[in-house]
């Protein structure tokens, strides 16, 4: 006879990163544009899809980061700040490391750097019998030796 299988785990979004229209926030006359008043409502349901305890998509732990649009014209911005003497401070290649410095500011413990480790570094795995090793990530003990 088979045993009872526990409570399902579903995973938990632990971030959810909103990227706030760049299309949207064409101008006027644009096939893309969205009034502001539209924009707004859109933003929030996102928002509530995730933070309003009716949705069934509820998520209370879940961190939401807003990104704003991006430049429109980056190679015109970067001649505008070498003029005034000032560096390049859009670049797209800093993104992941400015979502880190959010992460790292508001949410220390979500920091990669001090997270504890569930499964042992890729090195460390037995080569010959790996699944051993991975059990943990599947919530069960490996046996002893």
């Amino acid at each position: 006879e088979q045993a009872a299988a526990g409570p399902i785990r579903l995973a938990k979004i632990q971030f959810l990163t909103i990227f706030m229209g760049a299309n949207d926030a064409c101008l006027p006359g644009s096939v893309q544009h969205v009034d502001l008043d539209q924009y707004e409502s859109n933003l929030r349901s996102l928002i509530d899809s995730v933070h309003d305890p009716t949705s069934p998509t509820y998520s209370p732990e879940t961190k939401i980061i807003l990104i704003c649009p991006p430049m429109i014209d980056e190679p015109r911005w970067a001649m505008r700040r070498a003029g005034q003497g000032i560096p390049m401070d859009r670049a797209t290649g800093l993104f992941f490391d400015q979502i880190m410095g959010i992460i790292r500011r508001k949410y220390p413990e979500w920091d990669p750097e001090v997270m504890p480790m569930h499964a042992p570094w890729w090195g460390e795995l037995d080569r010959a019998n790996p699944e051993q090793d991975l059990l943990i990530c599947d919530n069960k003990v490996k046996p002893s030796v």
